[in-house]
């Protein structure tokens, strides 16, 4: 009988242990645990692959599928604070509490990286320029990328980059003697460059890449240079105290092994 006593007592005291510790969520997870959901920011920008509106009005794309599985795999449901213009609007959001995490192609940059804290990368691509075949033979530009680079900074040229993007800064970084011109949305960048109304697109590689493989015809007019030196990280942020949340997100990426490139995620974009 004494037997039975003490192992239902250490049953019970396990139990409460057990329940307790189940229950003692850092503070920025419990936040989310009890709210029932998680709030992801996304900009008001058509971003295709990553984040669009579909035929139904819905958040889809490939940010957003990402999205949806965190918040299952953290057992809560998925809010969207669809309410930033652009994507420097989104850092400060973050900054501010206003969402718990980002996923909207989302670039780690040194600047935002002084307010807001940056998870591993789940995507590597690099910085693409786009320029007129015709423009490029006319100056010789038919070597390497470097050769591209290096007369791209010493040239007082009219470059065209998203407002609101880590590309404007970059081209800023990278061409010194260029004018950058910004652009609100994607479409109107591709139309600048082909009519010549600027020398460049610089952007991401899968844009780039998407808009060349969706328009088989701007490939005889237009030429893609990937830059391989220079890296576009991209990841989730949170606020900076936010720590045992993205010490999850990262063991969430190491477990699933999520790393993507950019013809990886044009893939993954088709198989949906």
């Amino acid at each position: 009988m004494r037997i039975l006593k003490s192992i239902f007592l250490c049953g019970v005291v396990f139990g409460f242990i057990a329940s307790a510790y189940a229950q003692s969520y850092p503070h920025d997870i419990q936040q989310i645990k009890q709210r029932g959901y998680l709030i992801v920011a996304v900009p008001t920008l058509r971003y295709p692959p990553f984040f669009y509106l579909d035929k139904n009005n819905k958040l889809a794309g490939f940010d957003i599928r990402l999205a949806k599985d965190v918040a299952h795999r953290l057992g809560v449901k998925v809010k969207f604070y669809h309410v930033p213009k652009t994507f420097d609007d989104v850092a400060v959001a973050i900054s501010a509490k206003k969402a718990d995490l980002v996923f909207c192609n989302f670039s780690e940059t040194l600047t935002r990286a002084q307010f807001i804290r940056y998870s591993e990368p789940y995507l590597t691509m690099h910085l693409t320029i786009l320029v007129s075949r015709s423009w490029a033979a006319q100056h010789k530009l038919t070597a390497s990328s470097g050769q591209l680079v290096r007369y791209f900074k010493s040239k007082p040229l009219l470059i065209g980059a998203m407002e609101g993007s880590s590309y404007v800064k970059d081209a800023e970084h990278l061409f010194p003697h260029a004018t950058i011109k910004t652009f609100s949305s994607l479409s109107a960048e591709f139309k600048a460059v082909l009519s010549g109304k600027i020398n460049a697109v610089f952007h991401d590689e899968v844009q780039i890449k998407k808009f060349m493989l969706e328009s088989p015809s701007a490939t005889l007019k237009l030429k893609a240079i990937v830059l391989r030196s220079n890296p576009d990280l991209i990841g989730t942020a949170t606020a900076y105290n936010n720590v045992a949340l993205m010490h999850w997100f990262n063991l969430y990426l190491k477990l699933n092994k999520l790393h993507y490139d950019a013809d990886a995620v044009l893939k993954d974009v088709r198989s949906h």
